[in-house]
């Protein structure tokens, strides 16, 4: 049911935007000293540092670890500019990103009389889980870390406790209680859960199966340890992960679950690096691909971006629990979510009576009436009682959005309304009201209009088939990622189960409930490479993301007859079917493939088949082609948003041969050669997907999943002139006051008098980018723009002392300007995907500190566009904001 909430409410999911500590950075350096007198890398930058900025900072944390060596340090004047760069030993420098709190997309706490035993089992049916564990295959003797907010150890299913000899056997607390990302953490030994997403996470891996709801996590037998990094509100600091992440490999885990990110399209952040050198030591790393589905293609999350970690997409549960009434006409309970502030889709409509209230059926405003006949109350028909106290309306909608039928029923305080034949849209509401389908109100109606009939909201509920069971989550965050060596990456990996999910809770908040979200699918992806591990030894680990990948199951774009299949940008791989992994005879490399975009096209790729099996094989290759997508609509230039269409154009391929034989035990190579389609429109970007196949004589299928774009990347326009970003009808870039409602359209004067009216340059992206460098210019410097001023909206102010100094050298042949001095540079960042995601410079300092004096300016903005080469002024995106000054 839940699709259906989701296809018709003004919702999105959860936006996970990267905001930054002020003046704070994580430095990488070399592991050994540059000078003689000394070989602590630390103490030689320290000093360093301390010479440049004469003390005035602070160090939050040190690694000195096989894995990374660095510092994290925070400046105490966050507006000084330290080219931390050219100090000595230094590799990388990253600014310290601060992680909004996981946040499911739906949660429910369950009651006991709510219990279960088919919810609980469904999602292991789904993929294979409940296979292994009737064949005593549980994860025993592998250790799971978790990242997340901490634990309830004193759950029953959980263990009842915390340390040697408990389920959740160890970990440590980074933050405490009263973190909020802007304050000191007040570490300690034991990992509480004050949020519950933790708990719930946690559940998924490793809960035990003696509960109501026969809900038991994929590997119950897993030793857990929780390495708390989010306290009960506020934001997760980059360098407690690191350190948690350090700590997890010492303590020997053998799988690390992370579910929190925030939206990044780059592989090179220092999350994503240390995560995929992690899993180069033999660590299996599952990372959730990120709550972002609304935004469309390209909008991925880190960490989950790394290199070498399996990202997890997240698949609708087969089995839902949700509320019904029902009625006094001979009918099963109706199903149906409530709109209701303050609950949650999922959650029963809350102060209606419990008693049978009369139904009266009504549709105020018929389909085709014209907006100006619909606006007020008074509009509403003269028949339809003014007060509807203790009735059940049963409301048909007009499909004309603009007539607000249901807020002016409302008016009239009936005990709850009951809509159906809605818009394309309803939004969430203060009144008592819930939605039901189509054929449920139509039967509703009828049995209205035949005579008396009551319904009764009793607060039971209904397990039942979701109809976008097995299908892709809309919310779940669709690829693929860019690489700092121009390439596309494959994400997310693979997919599981994460829409509605039962697990574990705080014990204080009911102990159990339903959440959604990647948060979900990444621990349960966890788990299954816990029962790989179990099964195959640890030694399989560096093979496990290839096993799943090349084992999944293929999911369609819907369940609709003829339906394409989704894209992979969106499921990855497909979903899991851990049964399968254990079961394969046969292994594939790569299972994964990059074809890149049409200027960087690779073509030829060979794959290599081993039978594992005891008899000889003969493998029939085939291509199986996903939907394309559709990723720019016509006449657009932003991505277009979910849902992301799709069309059957796709790849030609050819195989070096159609079939091959291989011995029991051998190997042999396969080249495959893509040809981009042609009847896809370049200018759409479209994303190409699918799988090759190897079917063995005993019926095995074996899969290789490939993603490209069949356009040219840097073609594509990525500074972003369109409304798209904005919090209104007005277009991108801008300038603007702080205070003024919409855009400068003009030469415009402000005064450093009066502070509420000072200007604002805001932008944004419609493709990720690498290097943006926003500099200003004399009003009169002459200077050709290939972006043209559009006016623009309000932009939100930033702090801009995260401003990252230029690396050395960096400053890059971009087409020259005499300009007066930098306002801020900026490297490796993603596409705008949502209103208000956007970047905005207040213009009045310089990026030094400096103010800028009285005079006539404009901005100049250059961008360099997606895998543009940056000695080339043809790929760079420049944009001239209109005129503005400065008086006294």
């Amino acid at each position: 049911m839940r699709s259906l909430l989701l296809a018709i409410l003004s919702i999105g999911a959860a936006v996970a935007q990267k905001n930054y500590v002020d003046g704070g950075f994580i430095v990488e350096l070399e592991s050994g000293s540059t000078g003689k007198r000394s070989v602590d890398p630390h103490a030689e930058f320290l000093e360093a540092l301390d010479r440049r900025v004469a003390g005035d900072f602070r160090t939050r944390a040190k690694y000195n670890h096989k894995l990374f060596t660095g510092i994290a340090v925070q400046l105490t004047n966050p507006d000084e500019l330290v080219d931390l760069a050219s100090l000595p030993g230094v590799i990388k420098v990253h600014r310290l990103g601060l992680h909004d709190l996981p946040k499911p997309v739906e949660k429910r706490v369950l009651k006991a009389d709510e219990a279960s035993p088919v919810l609980g089992e469904s999602v292991h049916i789904m993929t294979g889980v409940s296979a292994l564990h009737a064949a005593g295959i549980k994860g025993k003797g592998i250790q799971v870390a978790i990242l997340d907010t901490g634990v309830d150890f004193n759950h029953p299913n959980l263990g009842g406790g915390f340390g040697p000899g408990f389920k959740i056997a160890g970990g440590y607390d980074y933050v405490g209680d009263n973190y909020n990302g802007g304050n000191d953490p007040i570490p300690d030994d034991t990992p509480n859960d004050c949020y519950g997403h933790g708990t719930h996470v946690a559940g998924i891996i490793g809960a035990s199966g003696d509960n109501l709801y026969n809900m038991s996590g994929v590997a119950p037998e897993a030793s857990i340890y929780m390495y708390r990094i989010g306290s009960c509100r506020g934001a997760i600091p980059d360098d407690a992960i690191t350190t948690a992440i350090l700590r997890a490999v010492d303590d020997g885990a053998d799988v690390l679950s992370m579910s929190f990110g925030s939206a990044d399209s780059w592989t090179n952040g220092v999350l994503q690096e240390l995560a995929s050198s992690v899993a180069d030591q033999g660590v299996v790393v599952t990372v959730s691909a990120g709550n972002d589905g609304d935004a469309g293609i390209m909008y991925p999350s880190s960490p989950a971006v790394g290199d070498k970690v399996i990202s997890v997409g997240s698949v609708e549960n087969t089995v839902l629990i949700s509320p019904t009434f029902s009625t006094s006409a001979a009918h099963d309970p109706i199903v149906y979510d409530s709109i209701t502030i303050p609950d949650l889709p999922g959650q029963a409509v809350p102060g209606v009576p419990t008693t049978p209230l009369p139904v009266l059926s009504i549709q105020p405003f018929a389909d085709d009436i014209p907006s100006s006949e619909c606006g007020s109350p008074s509009d509403v028909p003269p028949e339809i009682p003014t007060d509807l106290t203790g009735v059940a309306v049963l409301l048909a909608g007009s499909t004309n959005p603009e007539c607000p039928g249901f807020e002016f029923i409302a008016m009239r305080n009936p005990a709850v309304i009951i809509q159906w034949h809605y818009p394309g849209v309803v939004g969430f509401t203060s009144s008592r009201g819930v939605i039901i389908s189509d054929e449920d109100g139509a039967w509703l109606a009828e049995q209205a209009a035949n005579g008396n009939i009551t319904v009764t909201f009793s607060g039971v509920t209904d397990t039942s088939t979701g109809n976008a069971g097995g299908l892709m989550s809309d919310f779940s965050s669709m690829g693929p990622s860019v690489t700092s060596e121009k390439t596309l990456g494959f994400y997310p990996s693979l997919s599981t189960p994460g829409g509605d999910i039962m697990s574990t809770y705080m014990t204080d908040e009911g102990s159990w409930a339903i959440l959604s979200g990647t948060s979900m699918a990444a621990p349960y992806a966890a788990g299954c490479a816990a029962l790989i591990l179990q099964a195959k030894g640890k030694g399989a680990a560096g093979d496990i993301r290839s096993l799943l990948q090349s084992t999944s199951q293929n999911l369609p774009s819907s369940h609709d007859d003829g339906a394409l299949p989704q894209s992979l940008a969106f499921q990855g791989a497909g979903l899991v079917n851990v049964l399968s992994a254990l079961s394969a005879k046969t292994t594939v490399s790569p299972a994964q493939l990059s074809l890149n975009d049409l200027a960087s096209w690779e073509a030829s790729h060979t794959i290599s088949l081993n039978n594992a099996g005891t008899e000889s094989q003969t493998y029939t290759l085939a291509h199986v082609a996903a939907g394309t997508t559709v990723t720019v609509a016509d006449g657009a230039h932003d991505f277009t948003k979910y849902p992301v269409p799709l069309v059957s154009s796709h790849v030609g391929v050819t195989f070096s041969q159609d079939s091959v034989t291989i011995a029991a035990g051998q190997s042999a190579s396969v080249v495959v050669t893509f040809v981009a389609p042609t009847d896809a429109s370049e200018k759409s970007l479209p994303v190409v997907s699918g799988w090759l196949t190897a079917t063995s004589t005993s019926g095995e299928v074996t899969k290789v999943s490939y993603v490209g774009i069949a356009a040219s990347l840097v073609d594509a326009q990525t500074i972003s002139t369109s409304s798209e970003l904005n919090t209104n009808p007005d277009t991108m870039p801008t300038v603007q006051s702080v205070e003024e409602p919409r855009a400068q359209t003009g030469p415009h004067n402000y005064t450093m008098r009066d502070p509420s009216v000072w200007p604002v340059y805001g932008f944004g992206f419609a493709t990720p980018t690498t290097h943006v460098y926003v500099d200003l210019i004399d009003a009169n410097t002459d200077v050709s723009s290939n972006v043209p001023h559009t006016d623009a909206s309000k932009a939100k102010r930033y702090n801009w002392s995260n401003w990252l100094p230029p690396l050395k050298n960096a400053r890059l042949p971009a087409p020259t300007v005499p300009t007066l001095g930098a306002l801020a540079e900026y490297t490796y960042l993603p596409r705008g995907g949502f209103r208000r995601d956007y970047w905005s410079i207040e213009l009045m300092n310089f990026a030094n500190g400096t103010r800028i004096p009285i005079g006539q300016y404009k901005v100049l903005q250059r961008t360099l566009r997606l895998f543009g080469d940056e000695s080339n002024p043809a790929h760079w995106d420049v944009h001239v904001s209109v005129q503005f000054g400065w008086v006294a």
